[in-house]
């Protein structure tokens, strides 16, 4: 035809992590024009995750990422999925100009303590599974807990008090209602998001 396109590549490999500038200059023979353009890019020493890490990411954020989105991670290779990690902490820092993302840090503290504090609930989950577990993934420690045990008129329960935010305070009521040792989420109070409402919820706790 009349165009045609010579396509090629660079193996970056070889090159050290620093930024550089491609400069890529095309003539045309035919009527001596030229033309260039610059970009410049940075490259990065990251180490390629691996399978295991890439589920643990997609089970860290099955409460935050939509289903369109945790279908598309799910079809990506390892190299897709590195860069999916590498965006979802860089859209939720709240401070890109600096070297820390505290969104990241603070999120990474939750899991391990809910992995840790929630994993022996209930057999086979993880404590991530968990109602408490979810939550706390979700909005982070409390800012207040209200706890019964050892009463013989009332089921164990947790009552979870979270100060107002940008949506207003919310609250959380988990019960052992099998009185097996799992609490179950039997009531919440979030403007933004009323994941269970019950009223009636302290007759759910009731023993009598």
């Amino acid at each position: 035809g009349n165009t045609s396109v010579i396509a090629n590549f660079v193996n970056l490999r070889k090159y050290e992590a620093e930024t550089y500038t491609l400069v890529l200059n095309a003539r045309d023979e035919a009527n001596l024009q030229s033309t260039q353009q610059t970009v410049s890019f940075t490259l990065e020493n990251i180490p390629y995750i691996t399978e295991e890490y890439a589920n643990i990411f997609r089970n860290m954020i099955t409460y935050f990422a939509t289903e369109s989105n945790l279908d598309i991670y799910d079809q990506l290779n390892l190299i897709g999925k590195q860069t999916f990690i590498q965006q979802f902490w860089k859209k939720r820092d709240p401070t890109p100009e600096t070297r820390e993302n505290e969104f990241k840090q603070a999120y990474l503290q939750r899991w391990e303590f809910v992995k840790v504090r929630y994993k022996s609930e209930s057999p086979g989950l993880e404590g991530w599974q968990t109602d408490r577990g979810r939550v706390y993934l979700k909005f982070g420690p409390p800012t207040d807990i209200e706890r019964n045990v050892s009463n013989s008129d009332l089921r164990d329960h947790e009552i979870w008090y979270y100060e107002s935010d940008n949506y207003g305070p919310k609250k959380f009521v988990f019960a052992d209602t099998r009185m097996r040792g799992r609490y179950y989420l039997i009531h919440s109070e979030s403007p933004e998001q009323r994941e269970v409402y019950n009223q009636n919820w302290r007759k759910s706790i009731s023993t009598r």
